[in-house]
């Protein structure tokens, strides 16, 4: 099946918690993640790094109020890789990923 990156934008979008804790909230589910993952693959967004040891990707994702359109392609691909990576080895950060609204604020930059 061919998940279109507009789909899994439109998909976390709608997820938003309109009166959250905080702002920017979102509530994904088992679905969502799943078509992350397909979309992330089938994009070939996969970048072979060092990306345990990348700390400026580190320091983006940190940063709440980072403007991704201010990067590339690759280095968004690298931010990519780094969650879906860190997911294998910390089962939860596709998740926290997508909840925080890192993932989609990355998605709507390309």
């Amino acid at each position: 099946m061919i998940v279109s990156l507009s789909k899994v934008i439109e998909s976390i979008d709608i997820t938003k918690i309109e009166n959250g804790i905080s702002p920017n909230l979102y509530k994904v589910d088992e679905e969502i993640i799943s078509d992350f993952r397909k979309l992330f693959r089938q994009q070939g967004w996969m970048i072979g790094f060092d990306w345990s040891s990348w700390d400026e990707g580190r320091s983006i994702l940190r940063n709440k109020e980072f403007d991704y359109s201010t990067i590339d392609l690759e280095t968004k691909r690298k931010l990519l890789t780094a969650i879906f990576r860190n997911d294998r080895f910390s089962t939860g950060a596709i998740e926290s990923s997508l909840n925080s609204g890192v993932i989609l604020n990355i998605l709507k930059s390309i």
